[in-house]
């Protein structure tokens, strides 16, 4: 039977103060099959991490990678015991991928909306 999680996370330090935003959509495959796909919005620099069930955990860090509307993503992943950290230079807005193994990630960052403190 196919499983397919999917998780959605807005990190609490977004409420505390005004900083660059970030949408972070991903889907992870297993030997071609989707398995699960996170919705994150995090903070410039700052860490989000998100548990996808019992055997898939995963943490990212967004910043800033030039003017040239590019960031640069880092992400820790851990699924079924086995550890993955792929970094990567994306450009805004353009879906990219990487291969590790028998895993497949595919992601795309967009700018979320500010928030501001009051």
């Amino acid at each position: 039977m196919k499983r397919l999680l999917t998780g959605l996370i807005l990190t609490g330090a977004m409420a505390a103060h005004a900083a660059d935003a970030y949408r972070v959509e991903m889907q992870l495959y297993r030997n071609h099959s989707l398995v699960a796909t996170p919705v994150m919005q995090v903070i410039s620099g700052e860490q989000a991490r998100i548990g996808l069930g019992d055997d898939l955990s995963l943490m990212l860090v967004v910043e800033p990678g030039d003017s040239e509307g590019r960031v640069d993503l880092v992400s820790h992943l851990e699924m079924d015991g086995q550890r993955y950290a792929p970094r990567m230079r994306l450009v805004m807005d353009k879906p990219a991928s990487i291969g590790m193994g028998e895993l497949r990630m595919r992601v795309r960052v967009s700018r979320a909306v500010k928030i501001n403190s009051e």
